[in-house]
């Protein structure tokens, strides 16, 4: 897309193929060069022409965005909730949204006007035209964001338990301490051995002693 840098030294854009279907549209007589901005951009201009006997669009408000006109040269006429009134060189006329915004520009003079419309766009936009009953509706293309994984991940935080305590707890299991020991010895002293059980079971034989 190609931008002005000057509102003066302007190389305005060419009609495009649909000249006829904007005119029937309500602009007659018009043209205009976008302004220099970055792409995405919600605030935006333009500068624009306006031929004796033109007009830029239909009357209408808009509900997303809102606008301000300056007048650089010329007298160009605004219709407006309060009526006409021919603006003057210089000129800045601010349009909010909503109806108490609606605005249309025409050329009842005898020369050229030029003048720079700028605009904080909104998104969703939706335009209403009251003489028509029309409305238009348009919505900027966003970018989706990059979804992210809500699934938590794993702590490396390191147990408070380190491997020599684990090691130290090893060692002092009943099989690696003289308390173990003695404890493996009274388990024994109640759980006779195999060979012990039979013979005291055997008919005959000595009896032997339980341990303490």
């Amino acid at each position: 897309m190609d931008f002005g840098d000057n509102i003066w030294d302007v190389d305005w854009d060419e009609p495009g193929e649909y000249e006829a279907d904007a005119e029937r549209a309500g602009f007659a007589g018009v043209r205009g060069k976008r302004l220099r901005r970055q792409l995405g951009a919600t605030l935006s201009a333009a500068v624009w022409e306006l031929d004796p006997g033109g007009s830029q669009a239909p009357y209408h408000f808009h509900h997303g965005g809102e606008e301000m006109l300056i007048v650089l040269k010329g007298k160009p006429t605004l219709r407006s909730p309060e009526g006409e009134r021919e603006l003057k060189e210089g000129e800045v006329v601010h349009f909010p949204r909503g109806p108490e915004g609606a605005h249309q520009l025409l050329n009842r003079s005898d020369s050229v006007a030029r003048y720079v419309i700028a605009a904080a766009q909104g998104t969703p936009e939706v335009i209403e035209y009251p003489d028509s009953g029309k409305i238009a509706a348009m919505a900027a293309r966003r970018r989706r964001p990059a979804v992210r994984s809500s699934r938590s991940t794993a702590s490396t935080t390191p147990s408070t338990t380190s491997t020599a305590s684990l090691a130290a707890r090893r060692a002092a299991t009943p099989s690696g301490s003289a308390a173990g020991s003695q404890r493996a010895g009274r388990r024994a002293g109640r759980r006779p051995s195999r060979a012990t059980a039979a013979l005291r079971r055997a008919p005959g034989s000595p009896r032997v002693p339980r341990a303490p």
